[in-house]
């Protein structure tokens, strides 16, 4: 019988990345941890005044309990998606919708 295990060393965090990898989980543990990682990419006075966050296919939908903060923020979407595009991988969010 052959030995289909790789021979090389690999470190926890590689194994656990490809073994997402394999098995297509990747995507949803990076969108989990997007909506972790939200009050982190906003900043705490952002993070305070929102609500729901949540993602549902490829669109980031954040809850903004502020009017004026909301409009701010929908005219910087470009910029907060290439926030999270840099620091999570492009393909995982295309699009932020602000409610």
């Amino acid at each position: 019988m052959k030995d289909k295990r790789d021979k090389e060393i690999v470190s926890v965090g590689g194994a656990i990345q490809r073994m997402l990898k394999e098995y297509s989980l990747d995507k949803k543990y990076h969108k989990n941890e997007i909506v972790q990682a939200w009050p982190t990419i906003v900043g705490p006075a952002i993070a305070s005044k929102t609500g729901r966050v949540f993602i549902k296919g490829e669109i980031f939908f954040v809850e903004i309990l502020s009017a004026p903060l909301r409009n701010e923020l929908n005219n910087n979407r470009s910029l907060l998606l290439k926030r999270i595009q840099d620091q999570f991988g492009v393909g995982v969010i295309s699009e932020i919708k602000l409610f």
